[in-house]
């Protein structure tokens, strides 16, 4: 479920509208119980999960007939996602627009960096000289390995983030040595590059996932219906999940067999071929909050498990539609799959001031079940 908040000039010019199928456009409007200039109301969206606001050929009908001038300020940018580091931006795509999740996940090469005064075309730059300091150097230095390696089809993507997320444990120490980043960047890629990072059947640990989250989603969906916001598509593909992967079985050995023989039926055949599609889609989503490598603090740093998390729920998703109806997924699956999930993906999260994010005291209690001393571990073997 994503919220589309309206400012309050936006919504005071939309009183005003006259769309087809619209008889009283404050019937999708929901004013905020303390509303602010920039966050006045949000627009309450259908149970498909679509704007209302939407005309027949899946246009914005207001953009359509008024021009971009009357779009909100979220709507305006949307899907940009832009994180301004003071005189450069680095922009990537959100991918709860179903043409934006398409456009990531189609081609191997949606994930190529185009060239601007971000790239030098030796490497991404996210900080000016200005606030250039030991930390933010050794950020620059971390993100530039995490974009190549996870460009680098002939290492495992978990390989990767394990590499990527052993130097920002180092990054304090990295931070002061910064001469000394390539000797530990090629300690550790020599260490995790060819090692089986789970070398045990974590199909139980990632059931047990689904089985935990339908009890905390259920409590959502309540706290949403008091402001009447539609659930959207994302609560039926989780509840369906549930009753395809684990409540029709007798005991949880069944459902981790199946589990089992699906993925290596089916969703591994694609997944082997098109190795590109959850790289793009991890790329996007932790190069679209650079922080995670420039702000060591554990809100910047929540959003990397918050997005492991999400790659975990997605691959859920794809195995039980693959276990439903007994085929091999397709690139329309994962772009329907991740749109939904990405639109959804704030009820993991409370976001505050400065892009800090703090994962919902019941997701980290859900997560931390499986190892509570590391949530890395944690999220790395759910989505591994």
């Amino acid at each position: 479920m994503a919220n589309i908040n309206i400012d309050k000039n936006t919504h005071d010019k939309y009183q005003k509208l006259e769309l087809e199928g619209i008889n009283n456009v404050n019937d999708f409007l929901n004013v905020w119980d303390k509303p602010t200039k920039k966050a006045y109301s949000a627009i309450k969206m259908k149970k498909n999960g679509y704007c209302p606001f939407l005309s027949k050929d899946k246009l914005c009908g207001i953009q359509k007939k008024y021009g971009e001038n009357y779009l909100s300020q979220t709507c305006n940018r949307f899907p940009r996602r832009e994180i301004d580091f003071i005189t450069n931006k680095f922009v990537t795509l959100k991918l709860a627009c179903p043409e934006a999740a398409r456009l990531c996940l189609s081609s191997k090469n949606s994930m190529n960096i185009v060239e601007d005064k971000l790239y030098n075309k030796k490497s991404i730059s996210v900080v000016t000289k200005e606030y250039k300091n030991g930390m933010t150097q050794s950020g620059e230095l971390i993100l530039n390995k995490f974009y190549k390696l996870l460009q680098n089809k002939n290492i495992n993507y978990i390989n990767s983030l394990v590499i990527i997320h052993k130097l920002l444990d180092e990054q304090n120490f990295i931070s002061l040595n910064l001469n000394k980043f390539e000797d530990i960047y090629n300690f550790y890629y020599q260490e995790f590059y060819k090692t089986e990072i789970v070398a045990f059947d974590n199909s139980y640990i990632k059931l047990s996932l689904l089985e935990d989250l339908i009890p905390f989603l259920e409590e959502e969906k309540k706290i949403l219906a008091k402001y009447s916001i539609q659930t959207g598509k994302f609560f039926e593909l989780m509840t369906s999940a549930y009753e395809e992967l684990i409540e029709r079985f007798d005991n949880p050995d069944g459902a981790a067999e199946n589990f089992n023989l699906i993925n290596d039926r089916y969703v591994s055949k694609f997944e082997n071929k098109n190795k590109h599609v959850l790289r793009n889609f991890l790329l996007n989503e932790i190069l679209g909050y650079s922080q995670i490598f420039t702000c060591p603090t554990p809100p910047c740093r929540n959003k990397l498990y918050i997005t492991l998390l999400e790659t975990a729920i997605i691959k859920l998703l794809i195995t039980a539609r693959c276990s439903k109806e007994q085929r091999i997924p397709t690139l329309d699956d994962y772009i329907d799959i991740v749109y939904n999930v990405d639109k959804s993906n704030g009820i993991f999260i409370s976001v505050y001031p400065g892009n800090e994010f703090y994962i919902k005291k019941p997701v980290k209690k859900i997560i931390d079940k499986i190892d509570s001393n590391s949530i890395f571990n944690s999220v790395i073997f759910l989505c591994s």
